[in-house]
């Protein structure tokens, strides 16, 4: 999870650097067509056939609607406001998560676990209280990308069971690819060699990314790995900072600390629950 998140940072990152010079909706098109053409140069096109085997199409459908949906709305929300400050607003959704995951999958949440996700929430609170100026209209893409990218890793975790991690990654990819390719006329900008270049690898970075965070689905509840993917937040203030030039101020790094803070909660709980051991590396 923590690796899957630290992607869609770098593609986060990526996406706001293009879009300055580039429509969203472009952008967009370019994250999921280098996203599918790195699934069919990992799989090679004798084994894509398997991919299209589903037990759930609908669900693989939903999910795929919901993952655009997400990549639109953040996308746009990183164009007109800091990269740390969009993610920490986006960060609503492992709280959702968590919800969620006792309304839908009935899984047992405890108390430790509700209280890191809410301190790790007040941790996001903290970072964007001084920017309160940018509680505007943008505001709500990043919230409402937080509540459809939740519906999505709860439907992920649904099918994990039955439908192979890779079948899933393929699933928004095609469906993310067709959609874009088919408004992609009406808002195509020319681009240069390096806008290629970039657009390439969001892609490559994105279908690493979600593979990541589907097989961690597959074998941890996502109450557990929701409160681990806050580390994303923390390192978006290094982002903002040293690539956009946003320089982060008392309350970013109190409020990275909160988080950070919070998901050692997390981790130090579920071991003293699971009676797991740390690693050996």
């Amino acid at each position: 999870m923590v690796g899957g998140t630290q992607c869609f940072l770098i593609l986060d990152a990526l996406a706001k650097h293009l879009s300055g010079s580039l429509p969203v909706l472009e952008v967009v098109w370019g994250r999921y067509t280098f996203h599918l053409l790195f699934i069919v140069i990992l799989m090679r096109p004798k084994s894509l056939r398997g991919l299209f085997a589903t037990t759930h199409p609908w669900l693989q459908t939903a999910r795929s609607i919901l993952l655009l949906a997400a990549t639109m709305a953040f996308f746009s929300a990183v164009k007109f406001m800091p990269l740390a400050n969009a993610t920490a607003l986006g960060f609503t959704w492992p709280l959702l998560v968590t919800a969620l995951s006792v309304l839908i999958l009935k899984e047992r949440v405890g108390v430790w676990r509700w209280g890191a996700v809410l301190i790790g929430f007040l941790g996001a609170v903290i970072i964007i209280r001084p920017g309160i100026e940018i509680i505007t209209w943008t505001s709500v893409l990043p919230l409402g990308m937080a509540c459809v990218y939740s519906l999505y890793q709860i439907l992920t975790r649904m099918i994990g069971h039955d439908d192979s991690s890779m079948t899933s990654l393929f699933f928004t990819a095609v469906f993310g690819t067709v959609v874009m390719s088919a408004l992609a006329p009406f808002i195509w900008q020319p681009t240069t060699y390096w806008m290629w270049l970039e657009m390439a690898l969001m892609g490559a970075i994105a279908g690493f990314g979600h593979f990541l965070v589907i097989k961690a689905l597959q074998m941890a509840p996502a109450s557990v790995l929701a409160p681990f993917a806050y580390l994303q937040v923390v390192v978006s203030v290094l982002y903002s900072w040293l690539i956009f030039g946003d320089v982060p101020d008392i309350f970013m790094l109190v409020g990275a600390g909160v988080i950070v803070s919070a998901g050692l909660v997390i981790v130090y709980r579920e071991r003293q629950r699971t009676n797991v051991q740390p690693l050996d590396v």
